[in-house]
Parts: C-alpha cells; structure tokens; sequence
C-alpha cells in the first residue's frame, strides 16, 4: 500500500500523459480550418487519408492525416487546385515535419513562459500565451504544455519555491483552460459510447482526470464531468439512474487505502453489473486488486 501526496500527485500526471488518441472529424476540422463537408469530399475523392474506424464506428484520424489535411489545405490557400496539391502531398510522401514536429516545436519552451506568468499572477500575459497556441492538437497542449507547468509547479511548492496563492491561482487558470478544451468537444458526441468521470469523496485533484475525460471525448465517448469530491451517495444514485458504459473513478491523494477500497466495493455492489468501473490515479495501492474493478493507476489506457 502507498499514500500519496500533493507533490506526488502532479509527477503522476507524466504518466497521464502517455495516451495515444485519434481525432475525431470535428475536432480535425477546428484544428485545420477545413470544413467538415470538404473533409469528407477530399477523403472521397482522392483517397488520400486513412482514418481509423474507432469502435462506436467514428472516423478517427491520425496526427499524419493531421500533417497531410493542412499540407493540402495550404496548397488550395495559395489557388492550387485540390487534385493537383493531393499529388504533391502524396508524391513528397510522409511531410518533412509532421504536424506533431511543428506542434513540439511551436510548444517549445512555452511551459516556462506559462509557469513564469502564472506565478507571478499575471493572467493577461498567460492567457496571450494561450492563445498563441490556437490551432494546436490538444494531445499536444497537454502533454507539451498543460503538464509540464504542473509537474513543475508541484514540484516547485513541495521544494518551498511556490506558495500555496500561486499553487492555487496556476491551477485554477489551467483547469480553466482544460474545461474549455472539453466544452469545444462538445463533451464527446451524443451518440457516444457514455462514460462518467468523477473523483473519491475527499479528492479535489481533479486535473489529472480532466484530461483522461478530454482523451476520452477525443476517442469518441460522451462525457459527463462529476468532477471533484463526488459524494458516494450521489454518484450512486447518478449511475443508477443513468448507467453509462463506464465510471472512472480518480484517486490521487489517498487517507486510508483501507477507506479506499471499502468506498470503491461499496459503489461497485450498488451500481449495475454492465456498468465497467476503471480505478486510477496516484493515490491507488499498485498491488490492488478487487473483483469487478479494472485497476488502471495512471488512467491512461482507457
């Protein structure tokens, strides 16, 4: 068994971060700037994407097609015909920069300039910063941008470096920003696969779990947010109410374990069998084990 604290909590957000995601068409569109009936006229015609098929059947494209979607825009944008930049795309093969490259490399540094406003408060200079950052991937936002300030950040108030005001102000901006990132995905698509997030009663981390649910609405799954400190009762009497495929269920500051495990059989006892209850976060005991339960520390895998 373990117990985890503040400062444990934002290093286990490396491990959150680790999630390979598709895109899904609407979310492709916002980030390329290409119209969602072109998209699909494009994939058509010229039959030079290869989305996936995720498995509630939602095309999901890749951070390649990504590359070769904006790749041929930007050749239509300077008057070339459509079937005439496909064949330049596909005759130069893979880009010489996949968008992943351009987004790493536009991100670069850019957690420091974040960390450095936020800590001195300074909310206009961080939210110019983010909006410098438009039309990035949100996998890269997060793994890039958002947890890196915050593994810092806790690293930095454990050390004695931060205060508790800055801790709390740099938090709150980002939760601000994730919670937006959600809201343009329109919390997954309606008729998604429904998976609700919420923490244990005593966890007000809510971070690490936010952006599993942004992971989660990417891949094509309807989310409903509890958020933070869900008392059992009521997240009960939710899922009940409205049994969605999954609960994911985050621990990331932990009491007891023994409180933990008795709080999580209890809720898997009330709820129905078909809903699947996954268990993350930092503050779960790595050895556990419990009938029922898909045990997944780092909520990643999902």
């Amino acid at each position: 068994m373990r117990f985890t604290s503040r400062y444990a909590a934002y290093q286990e957000l490396r491990y959150m971060a680790k999630a390979e995601v598709g895109y899904r068409t609407k979310t492709v569109c916002e980030l390329t700037g290409v119209q969602r009936n072109t998209l699909l006229a494009w994939e058509r015609r010229y039959n030079f994407l290869e989305p996936r098929r995720a498995s509630n059947g939602y095309r999901s494209y890749s951070e390649q097609d990504l590359a070769k979607i904006r790749a041929v825009k930007a050749y239509v944008d300077k008057g070339i015909a459509v079937s005439v930049a496909v064949a330049h795309v596909l005759a130069e093969g893979q880009p010489a920069e996949s968008f992943g490259d351009v987004a790493q490399e536009g991100l670069k540094g850019k957690h420091g300039e974040l960390l450095e406003a936020l800590v001195a408060f300074d909310r206009s200079s961080a939210e110019r910063l983010i909006r410098g950052t438009d039309g990035l991937p949100y996998e890269y936002l997060l793994t890039e941008l958002f947890t890196p300030v915050l593994v810092e950040l806790g690293t930095g108030w454990a050390d004695g470096r931060y205060t508790v005001a800055q801790e709390h102000f740099a938090s709150a901006f980002i939760r601000a920003q994730l919670i937006a990132i959600l809201l343009r995905l329109d919390g997954g698509p309606e008729s998604g696969r429904g998976v609700v997030c919420a923490c244990t009663p005593g966890d007000n981390h809510e971070l690490g779990l936010l952006m599993v649910a942004i992971r989660l609405a990417m891949r094509g799954w309807r989310i409903t947010w509890l958020g933070a400190r869900m008392p059992e009762h009521d997240l009960v009497d939710f899922v009940k109410k409205r049994p969605p495929e999954l609960l994911c269920i985050s621990a990331t500051v932990v009491e007891s374990a023994r409180e933990l495990v008795a709080f999580v059989e209890r809720v898997r006892d009330e709820i129905p069998r078909s809903v699947k209850l996954v268990l993350g976060g930092p503050g779960v005991p790595e050895d556990l084990a419990l009938d029922g339960v898909e045990i997944n520390p780092a909520l990643a895998l999902i």
